[in-house]
């Protein structure tokens, strides 16, 4: 597992690399990349707990910036489901018992205000807004209500 998660860095260093020199196309492939390899991580949540493997953080990562990628392509749709992703991910995670719950509420919070700050600066429908906002709201009255 921690070879997967220094190969991720790898890939994720080498695309911003590209990002940064404006070949979109060619960091799009290695964000895409990257994802799959947070990915199978994600799916041994205990070890990576126990390794101490930033996991939710690396997921957040990489599908942030395959939708900045996107965004630069002129691929708003596409831009739009990473950020969304990235946060019903976080909520999925709610379910997770072993999680440090402050740290999921202050991603979410990050993943929130990032795909909110992402709508205003595209003139996106601010329906997905509140569409959005009232998801939250419903997984936050469940939390509550678990309680």
């Amino acid at each position: 597992m921690d070879n997967e998660e220094k190969h991720w860095e790898e890939i994720t260093l080498l695309a911003n690399q590209l990002f940064d020199r404006g070949d979109y196309e060619k960091a799009l492939l290695d964000y895409k990349r990257a994802l799959k390899l947070v990915e199978k991580l994600n799916e041994d949540v205990q070890n990576c707990l126990r390794l101490k493997i930033p996991f939710m953080q690396m997921y957040i990562i990489s599908c942030n910036n395959l939708a900045y990628t996107y965004e630069e392509l002129g691929q708003l749709d596409k831009a739009t489901g990473m950020f969304k992703r990235a946060v019903y991910y976080l909520l999925h995670l709610q379910e997770e018992e072993h999680l440090n719950k402050n740290e999921l509420y202050t991603a979410q919070r990050r993943a929130v205000l990032t795909y909110t700050d992402f709508i205003d600066k595209n003139n996106i429908q601010k329906q997905e807004k509140m569409q959005l906002l009232e998801q939250l709201k419903l997984e936050a009255s469940k939390t509550e209500s678990i309680k």
